[in-house]
């Protein structure tokens, strides 16, 4: 913690100088304490990379020494506002090709500010597409087959491939 402790001292004298001269003053001393140590913020939500999704939940926590008085937070840079709570934020209405970003910081009684927390994401809600599938080798008992696929914005994480074997036999 960082603490400076100020002590000042306050004089009064009174007006009459039969006063000053007998030294009769009130004296009066009162302290105050200076917090230069800014609150911090952690965001919990492990976000990041392409997502699938319109809309995304956020949770955090922010702490200070003496007392967080307002958490804050912002997408793709807008003005900072207050949260909606003081530890979730749910980005909704999000839109496939967009990259955004959350920022979240703290500011105690005195105003130090914390340092902004981020996390940034794109979203992706279109799926890859798959091309000509082309099989061979299926007469012999050794099938295989070749195809490829492509996604102009996350790009192919995988491909999942299964095959059935149908048997006919002939029924006289």
């Amino acid at each position: 913690m960082n603490f400076l402790n100020w002590t000042f001292i306050i004089t009064a004298f009174l007006v009459s100088q039969s006063a000053l001269a007998n030294g009769v003053f009130n004296r009066g001393a009162f302290w105050q304490r200076i917090d230069s140590t800014p609150p911090s913020c952690t965001i919990s939500t492990v976000l990041s990379g392409w997502r699938a999704s319109t809309s995304e939940g956020l949770t955090f926590s922010c702490s200070d020494n003496r007392q967080v008085k307002w958490v804050q937070c912002r997408l793709n840079g807008s003005a900072w506002a207050s949260c909606p709570t003081t530890t979730t934020y749910t980005a909704a209405g999000l839109t496939t090709g967009t990259t955004y970003t959350f920022d979240l910081r703290a500011v105690d009684m005195l105003d130090n500010v914390s340092a902004t927390q981020s996390r940034t994401w794109s979203v992706d809600l279109t799926a890859p597409t798959i091309g000509t599938v082309t099989p061979s080798g299926t007469n012999t008992g050794n099938p295989s087959f070749s195809f490829s696929g492509s996604d102009t914005m996350s790009g192919v994480n995988r491909y999942e491939c299964s095959y059935a074997v149908n048997f006919k036999k002939d029924v006289a």
